[in-house]
């Protein structure tokens, strides 16, 4: 696991399961911001979106990094995003070069 600025993590081993731990990690207090999901599988976006807002959080979800930053204003600042890194349109590398460049 390796932080990629403050708000941003990448798991390379990711999975529902992981994710939902590293939001448990990063997001101890439920009511402290919202977790961004970006994942082009829609099955495992919404599954991740289920279990997450099922413990509590709240979650939005994209199918891909631009539909995030489109999604996102700069004043958004989550407290977790769970970023696929390989995805349509826009990935994830890209994505981390626009969202910090905000």
């Amino acid at each position: 696991m390796t932080r990629r600025g403050p708000d941003i993590l990448a798991h390379p081993n990711g999975g529902v399961a992981k994710s939902v731990q590293v939001a448990y990690r990063f997001c101890m207090e439920k009511s402290h911001g919202t977790i961004v999901v970006i994942e082009d599988d829609e099955a495992i976006r919404e599954s991740m979106f289920d279990l997450l807002t099922m413990e509590g959080y709240t979650v939005l979800g994209f199918s891909n990094g631009q539909e995030a930053m489109n999604g996102l204003d700069e004043l958004t600042k989550p407290c977790l995003i769970l970023l696929d890194w390989m995805m349509p349109i826009m990935d994830g590398a890209e994505f981390l070069q626009a969202r910090q460049s905000l």
